[in-house]
């Protein structure tokens, strides 16, 4: 309830009592108004109205009489309690109706921001997968560009595929790797699930599933053998093996590489492909890192686009620290993304143990050459557990590329040549022996012996004979 205060100069409300205004006014009513009626104010009778009405017409009161001024004060009053919740209730239906504007204008601003969310996550160049159905690019959609003019990608949203037992399903984008699929038994299962993880790490998907009741696949050798080399030459892509068909779509750099890759498939059991493969036309990109005695990581090279260079130098930077860093490499817009940049950062922090390294990519692949010094007694070829911590890091990097691998030993100037060379054999094959244990292809593996040659520290002391008791391991086309 609304309370209001009477303005100066206005009557008492209709429910004063008659003595109020009295005492207000000083004066009494005369005796026959008082003997005969006693009206309330407001309430007059219609004698006294008649009387007043008579004498105002003659000219003897004035224009308004104290009750008139009392009637007009009501009225004001009551027009003023009726306007007042009028006035409230209008400004209240305001309030709901600016309310009902601003909800209808933040829902049509939501469904556009869906719309356009929407828009963002889907693919450029999706692969739909769906039951027995053949794997292709989905409708009307076009390959994203990957040179130097690419938009910088959202981060990736690539998901293993659920299992399907009627075929096994192995797919590579510019970050990730997978391989899905239902197999016979437990140890092919656990098999493919290892491959994947020692050749990709942490950017390694697999979805294996097992069904006792099929029948054993012919083509599991192949496969354990593909896994670490499927990115090879290859951009991106999906291949999908059934008991009676293999099929790839995706996309390579140029015709050259696509011949590579279709010789590679034919090479690990899979002659008759039904390939969707697609030529860019791009040139490989070059990265290259090294760290020598001052013990400074100079990066080098030319790559598509800045995205591809910041994510190399930070990585490298934040391992190292900046300060230990130097970032020279271009961008070249010629040069195509490829999922071994995309980790390139990591391979080099592998070979932190090392105290000088010259690594990079070439021709697609991942090589270098670096020496593992002091790490072997006097007269042995045993591999000591600091010699294994180095070498713990290098199986999925070269797991990672199909360079062969040149295995060097040296040892110091103590004993006879022809023993220091056999003593040098012995260590290069120990390091060759380990690489095999962890899933290399001896083929893969050259064993050199140098002896007591190419010293690089001084036999006068112990500690550079410790620097001179050690291998070098080279990898990548030249190292034959």
């Amino acid at each position: 309830m609304v309370e209001f205060q009477r303005p100066p100069g206005v009557p008492p409300s209709a429910n004063t009592r008659f003595g109020d205004a009295v005492a207000q006014s000083g004066q009494r009513p005369s005796p026959s108004t008082t003997t005969n009626h006693q009206p309330r104010l407001g309430y007059p009778d219609s004698r006294q109205t008649d009387r007043a009405t008579t004498k105002h017409n003659q000219g003897e009161f004035p224009s308004r009489s104290p009750m008139a001024e009392r009637r007009a004060g009501n009225q004001t009053l009551s027009k003023r309690s009726v306007r007042q919740p009028v006035l409230l209730i209008l400004l209240l239906a305001a309030v709901v109706g600016l309310a009902v504007l601003a909800s209808i204008v933040l829902l049509q601003s939501l469904r556009s921001n869906d719309g356009q969310n929407a828009a963002a996550l889907a693919p450029d160049n999706p692969v739909m997968i769906d039951g027995d159905d053949e794997a292709s690019p989905a409708p009307d959609s076009q390959a994203a560009p990957i040179g130097g003019t690419d938009p910088v990608p959202a981060a990736p949203t690539t998901t293993t595929p659920t299992p399907d037992p009627n075929k096994l399903v192995i797919g590579l984008d510019d970050s990730q790797f997978y391989i899905s699929g239902v197999v016979a038994n437990q140890e092919t299962a656990d098999l493919l699930v290892k491959r994947t993880s020692e050749s990709y790490g942490q950017w390694g998907s697999s979805n294996i599933e097992v069904d006792p009741t099929l029948t054993p696949q012919g083509w599991i050798d192949s496969v354990e053998s593909l896994i670490p080399t499927f990115w090879t030459s290859l951009l991106d892509g999906q291949l999908e093996i059934t008991e009676t068909e293999t099929s790839i779509v995706g996309r390579v750099p140029t015709e050259a590489s696509k011949t590579t890759y279709l010789d590679l498939l034919a090479e690990l059991g899979f002659p008759d492909v039904v390939a969707t493969i697609e030529v860019v036309e791009l040139q490989a990109p070059s990265v290259d890192a090294s760290r020598g005695p001052d013990g400074v990581v100079r990066l080098t090279g030319a790559v598509p686009n800045e995205q591809v260079r910041a994510e190399i130098s930070s990585g490298v930077s934040e391992f190292y620290g900046p300060e230990n860093v130097t970032d020279d490499i271009t961008i070249d817009p010629t040069t195509f993304a490829r999922f071994s940049l995309k980790h390139f950062a990591d391979d080099i922090i592998a070979f932190d143990p090392f105290d000088e390294f010259s690594v990079g990519i070439e021709q697609d692949q991942f090589y270098g050459t670096f020496e593992i010094g002091g790490s072997f007694d006097t007269a042995s070829s045993d591999l000591t557990p600091e010699f294994g911590s180095k070498l713990a890091g290098l199986p999925p990097l070269f797991a990672r590329s199909r360079w062969p691998i040149t295995i060097t030993g040296f040892t110091d100037s103590e004993g006879s040549a022809t023993d220091n060379e056999r003593l040098a054999g012995s260590r290069a094959q120990a390091v060759g022996d380990y690489f095999v244990s962890q899933g290399l292809s001896s083929e893969r593996l050259n064993i050199v012996a140098k002896g007591e040659q190419d010293p690089i520290a001084s036999n006068d002391t112990p500690e550079g004979r410790a620097k001179n008791r050690r291998v070098l391991l080279t990898i990548g086309a030249t190292s034959n």
